[in-house]
């Protein structure tokens, strides 16, 4: 990758991060949330779901909701 593709891709990106967020405005009261997990922890998690036949993204909500105290 060429200099000028990846100070293009850091523009691109840099302008992107302080735009609104379109997307998390969700108008049922949900935000978009990205999360990194290392790759044996998200097998897990696809594990899981696909045992309680949920998507990862309930999965994730099941599991950090069971977590947190009330």
């Amino acid at each position: 990758m060429g200099r000028r593709k990846i100070t293009e891709e850091a523009e691109r990106k840099k302008q992107s991060e302080t735009e609104p967020d379109q997307d998390g405005d969700q108008p049922d009261g949900r935000d978009q949330l990205t999360q990194r997990m290392p790759t044996d922890l998200v097998e897990d998690v696809d594990d899981f779901a696909e045992a309680h036949g949920m998507s990862r993204n309930a999965a994730i909500n099941f599991l950090v909701r069971q977590a947190l105290p009330e």
